[in-house]
C-alpha cells in the first residue's frame, strides 16, 4: 500500500495511523521538511521596538492596547492607543511622542474618544480620521 510506503519513508511519524478504506481520502500528499526555515525568521534577528514597550500606561512612554496604526510618508506612525482613549505619534528616528487627539479621558464629548481602534492620516486634507468604536462614529480631526 501506498500510504504504508510513505509512512515508513518519514520514520514512522507516532502520530500518524493508517487505515485501509475503500474510498480515497486524499488526492495529494505535501511533504515539507522541517529544516526548511520561514524566510520571515531573519526579521526576529533585525527587531526593535519602535513605540511603546514600557508596560501598559497613560505615560507618553507607554502604550495601552495599540490596535490600528498608520505609518505616512515621512515614516511617522500613528497609534489609535485604544484604552488609554487617544491617538499618539512617534516621529520618526526621534523619541519624541506626541497626542494627537483625545487623551482627556473616556467619553463622547469632541475632544474625547471612547476605544478607538483605527487611525488614517490625510496629508491632503491635514486631518486624520479616527474610528472611535465605543461612541460608534468615526471622526475627522482637521488640523
Amino acid at each position: 500500500n501506498q500510504l504504508i510506503k510513505i509512512k515508513e519513508e518519514l520514520n514512522n511519524p507516532p502520530e500518524t495511523s493508517i487505515e485501509q478504506d475503500c474510498q480515497p481520502f486524499t488526492n495529494e500528499i505535501s511533504i515539507i521538511p522541517l529544516e526548511k526555515k520561514p524566510k520571515f525568521n531573519i526579521w526576529n534577528q533585525n527587531a526593535i521596538t519602535v513605540a511603546g514597550g514600557n508596560g501598559y500606561g497613560e505615560n507618553l512612554n507607554q502604550l495601552n492596547c495599540p490596535v490600528g496604526i498608520f505609518i505616512d510618508k515621512n515614516k511617522n506612525i500613528f497609534i489609535a492607543d485604544c484604552s488609554n482613549h487617544r491617538i499618539v505619534q512617534w516621529k520618526h528616528n526621534t523619541t519624541e511622542v506626541q497626542i494627537i487627539a483625545g487623551g482627556n479621558g473616556k467619553g463622547n464629548r469632541m475632544n474625547q474618544l471612547n476605544y478607538p481602534t483605527d487611525v488614517i492620516v490625510d496629508r491632503q486634507n491635514h486631518s486624520i480620521i479616527i474610528a472611535d468604536w465605543q461612541n460608534r462614529r468615526v471622526v475627522q480631526w482637521v488640523n
